[in-house]
């Protein structure tokens, strides 16, 4: 979640329960913490030895719960926590200074299994909430995009989870069905086996907690390793995704960046300017 304050807002009319929860904020606040000392530990290297890529994936649940508000509701939800995101990157670029971080867009809520279970609904019914849910993922994707081409705080990639995601979906199905195209996908072993249903399958009803989740034998071959979260393998490739787009400086907001240069050097010409043109004058008599 980015931010919980946002999330009891926006759901305090449908939402009767008390939520604990660990957002964004909270996380921040903590690694700051935990930088200040952590050069005090034995062994440690000076931070000018160390670099950091900090990973930002957060929305997958916050989209899934904005889903059940009214359209509007749910579009000030995703901006405001879309800025909330980028307001904490803020304070951490404070702290390290210029950054260098992934946002890992997010992929079609609809294509979770935790989605699929919702088909026992009438078709008008689902088919409604797969459209609205459609639109604000796009949403989401499209602010986030925008807000982190114009962060200029300091290195931002975008690895895109969606298409990663699909690419093994496709890839499967064109095995299973015998399809290859130009390219020769669909010819190859499938990395996933499964890419529809979770390693880990959770029944609400059961009795104790050990009934309630039963996981798979091979969870390597799963694409989802529950009901809304990814399998290890899967968070790989988006890892090395992210990696690629580091090492070859992908970034989304050299432009801002670029600016920010430009704007700070112009300061500190108009600085230096006034320094060279101040004229100490005396009053007469002396």
């Amino acid at each position: 979640m980015v931010d919980s304050n946002i999330f009891l807002d926006v759901t305090s009319e449908a939402r009767k329960e008390t939520l604990a929860v660990f957002d964004f904020k909270t996380q921040v606040q903590q690694f700051i913490e935990f930088d200040k000392k952590k050069w005090r530990l034995p062994g440690r290297h000076s931070p000018t030895e160390e670099q950091t890529v900090f990973t930002v994936l957060f929305g997958t649940w916050d989209l899934l719960q904005f889903s059940a508000l009214d359209k509007d509701a749910a579009i000030r939800a995703i901006e405001r926590s879309v800025q909330e995101l980028f307001h904490n990157l803020d304070v951490l670029a404070d702290h390290v200074g210029n950054p260098k971080v992934t946002v890992p867009s997010l992929m079609d809520v609809t294509f979770l299994p935790r989605y699929a279970d919702r088909k026992n609904e009438s078709a008008t019914e689902f088919a409604q909430k797969q459209h609205q849910a459609v639109f604000l993922w796009s949403y989401w994707n499209t602010a986030l995009s925008q807000a982190a081409s114009e962060w200029a705080r300091g290195d931002v990639f975008v690895p895109n989870v969606h298409d990663i995601v699909m690419e093994e979906v496709r890839a499967k199905q064109m095995f299973t069905n015998r399809v290859a195209d130009a390219k020769g996908n669909g010819r190859q072993e499938p990395l996933f086996e499964e890419v529809e249903k979770p390693c880990l399958v959770q029944h609400p009803n059961a009795q104790n907690l050990q009934a309630a989740a039963h996981p798979c034998t091979d969870p390597d071959t799963h694409l989802f390793w529950d009901d809304m979260h990814i399998s290890g393998p899967a968070q790989e490739l988006i890892g090395k995704e992210a990696a690629r787009l580091v090492r070859g400086n992908e970034t989304v907001n050299s432009d801002a960046r670029q600016r920010a240069r430009l704007q700070s050097a112009t300061d500190e010409k108009n600085e230096g300017d006034k320094g060279a043109n101040f004229n100490l004058k005396f009053p007469p008599g002396y």
